[in-house]
């Protein structure tokens, strides 16, 4: 038997008999429900129509569509078809299956985008500067935004305090290293057997002597100091040149660490300066007369006259 269908007329007659009997009239309000309010606004064959079945009202049958294609995203994402939380040999039951289904409704979930921050604009800095606009915009197209942190966002997160990248001078060119050895027997007065070379695709050329392969990083901070950071440090697979310590380096100076593949050394612009610098170090001390072991000495000084010298860029 079909229940009667609700009108204006019917329901107002239960209002006016529920006040007479109830002191508290003015709670009346809170009979009527969202889906009274529906049903009494629609025309009378329509409200008895979804009286009878949801798929007969438009506006629910599309809520109820939508929530079931989530579901099933929801499960073809993680991989199954159907949900099962009854106990067994690995998991333990958490709530009836039966419960499990039908309490499946999915939250109202507000969208959000992530990106890289854009540091200051020129409006905020008109803004708290009292600055044109105009001027706002000259300043900060010839000034380099480093650390960029956004105050405004609304996600928590924890704001970095270091600030390495913005100690050292930012070099606008791509750097390749290498490492160059000396024999045993020429082992120099300072006790270095090697040394560091870092050469641009400009080709300023630096070096650093040093004791051991291990010492690498050291190099690495004394070049940053000296010279800058670069945009791009171009390396060989040397697990020296590699390591932990040298990446996290990288990373905190806002240089970009790239690693050769094997068998590339002629992708390796340093490779070419390590044998310039020995052909030219060994016609140094052979015209000079000077000890073999002062090989370091000699290898700074030219690489100094390499650095203060105008060439021609090919």
């Amino acid at each position: 038997m079909q229940d009667e269908t609700d009108t204006w007329d019917l329901f107002n007659e239960k209002v006016d008999a529920i006040a007479l009997d109830n002191e508290d009239w003015y709670l009346v309000d809170a009979l009527l429900n969202e889906d009274d309010e529906i049903r009494l606004t629609q025309d009378g064959i329509r409200a008895e129509l979804t009286t009878l079945n949801i798929a007969l009202k438009p506006e629910f049958f599309l809520a109820a569509i939508s929530n079931q294609a989530m579901i099933s995203h929801i499960y073809m994402s993680l991989g199954s078809t159907t949900a099962d939380d009854s106990a067994c040999e690995v998991f333990q039951s958490k709530c009836p299956i039966n419960d499990l289904t039908s309490s499946l409704t999915l939250p109202v979930i507000a969208s959000m985008s992530a990106g890289r921050s854009q540091g200051v604009s020129p409006e905020h800095l008109s803004k708290i500067w009292r600055i044109p606009f105009d001027n706002a915009v000259k300043t900060l197209a010839m000034t380099t935004q480093l650390i960029k942190q956004s105050p405004d966002s609304s996600l928590a997160r924890s704001a970095g305090t270091n600030d390495r990248a913005v100690r050292y001078q930012k070099l606008r060119s791509k750097f390749f290293t290498d490492t160059m050895f000396a024999t045993k027997k020429a082992k120099s007065l300072r006790g270095n057997t090697c040394c560091q070379v870092f050469v641009s695709d400009n080709d300023f050329l630096a070096l650093y002597p040093m004791r051991q392969e291990s010492e690498y990083p050291l190099a690495l901070k004394q070049f940053a100091k000296e010279v800058g950071a670069p945009d791009v440090l171009v390396c060989d697979g040397s697990k020296t040149q590699n390591q932990r310590e040298v990446k996290l380096l990288s990373t905190q100076m806002g240089t970009t660490l790239k690693k050769l593949e094997a068998e590339t050394q002629w992708a390796n612009r340093a490779e070419l300066a390590v044998g310039i610098l020995k052909e030219a170090v060994c016609k140094d001390l052979c015209e000079s007369g000077s000890p073999i072991v002062l090989w370091d000495y000699c290898m700074e000084r030219r690489a100094l006259i390499c650095q203060v010298t105008s060439k021609k860029l090919f």
